[in-house]
């Protein structure tokens, strides 16, 4: 039987969020401004010869420890509260899904970040998500975020993408996802996929998704300068299907895309099914 099971897969900040998640609560607690934690993150990462993602993972422990602010993981949660939103994303899931339901679909959405988990938790569209895949702390005895339990960087991101096609969504089943799995026995094949991004890191899961067959969408921030010029950059590069504002309000260009998308996938699988109605079985290799 055709798979009716859609996967829509997200970055985060500057996709769904105007501004990176540890800019809302984080950064203002550690008495941080974006500016001089990225900066010093960035020494430090180069100092040490460390991946960007491990260095400010690392740097959030230390600049909290010393500042003496509270960082478990029902901290982080609490500061997850305070994230925003661009236009329409809070009411973006439930319509997308009422949609789909309407054309005999299933979709399930994603988020795939190099920010924190436990932030994207505690925000206001976590309860819509059936899956976060982002980078996580693991916790002394007393609550105390001391290692990094997973990192997601900008190329590593594109594992999760496997992870969703084959249907695998526990962290930890690297067997699993490295097992051949025939490319129709996958619950969610590649052209049922649509991954939304903003910015450079997200070009190697753009790409693949692309190149398999599956749509992917680059948005941009209306306010931010050279926010456009970059979404334009990635479409004449072939990086992305297409490139729109980060709008996601009813009737915005890109809720019209993605819509218009489910519509065809809806067709394309019903046409596929009407195709194959008289056989049941699969056609002779002789």
């Amino acid at each position: 039987m055709k798979k009716k099971t859609i996967a829509i897969m997200n970055d985060f900040d500057g996709t769904l969020s105007p501004k990176n998640m540890q800019e809302y609560s984080l950064f203002p607690s550690i008495r941080k401004t974006p500016k001089e934690f990225w900066a010093e993150t960035k020494e430090f990462a180069n100092n040490n010869k460390m991946d960007e993602i491990s260095a400010y993972l690392y740097k959030c422990i230390e600049i909290a420890n010393q500042s003496d602010v509270r960082t478990c993981e029902k901290d982080f949660s609490s500061m997850g509260s305070a994230i925003t939103f661009f236009p329409g994303v809070e009411t973006w899931f439930d319509k997308i899904n009422d949609l789909s339901k309407k054309l005999g679909l299933h979709t399930m959405h994603f988020v795939i970040s190099s920010g924190i988990g436990e932030l994207i938790d505690g925000c206001k569209i976590a309860s819509k998500l059936d899956g976060i895949f982002a980078c996580r702390f693991i916790y002394d005895k007393f609550g105390r975020p001391i290692w990094p339990a997973g990192l997601v960087n900008y190329t590593t991101k594109t594992q999760f993408l496997f992870r969703i096609n084959k249907g695998i969504f526990k962290v930890g089943q690297d067997e699993e996802v490295n097992k051949y799995v025939l490319e129709e026995a996958r619950p969610v094949p590649w052209d049922r996929m649509i991954y939304i991004g903003d910015g450079l890191t997200d070009v190697p899961c753009m790409k693949l998704v692309r190149d398999k067959g599956g749509l992917s969408l680059a948005v941009y921030n209306k306010s931010k300068k050279n926010s456009k010029k970059l979404a334009q950059q990635l479409f004449d590069e072939n990086r992305c299907s297409g490139f729109f504002p980060a709008d996601y309000s009813n009737n915005s260009l890109l809720s019209n895309c993605v819509e218009n998308y489910l519509r065809l996938l809806a067709s394309k699988i019903d046409f596929e099914t009407s195709l194959n109605a008289n056989h049941p079985t699969s056609r002779s290799t002789k």
